[in-house]
């Protein structure tokens, strides 16, 4: 399997934003000090994953991009 090509404008990943703290979770970063892998969906994060800064639930981000 050939792996995912990730450019600055790689418009197939998405960014989500926590609505109480207007943190962001970018797929194409991923987040690796929680274990989180770059290139991760949104929607392939653990159903308990939740904002690092303020906790709020997965389940709350909004798509902003």
């Amino acid at each position: 399997m050939e792996a995912m090509k990730v450019t600055d404008d790689d418009s197939s990943l998405s960014t989500y934003q926590c609505p109480d703290c207007l943190s962001q979770y970018r797929e194409k970063y991923g987040e690796e000090h929680r274990a989180i892998a770059p290139l991760t969906l949104f929607e392939d994060l653990p159903p308990n994953w939740s904002c690092s800064l303020c906790e709020t639930p997965f389940s709350k981000f909004i798509k902003i991009s």
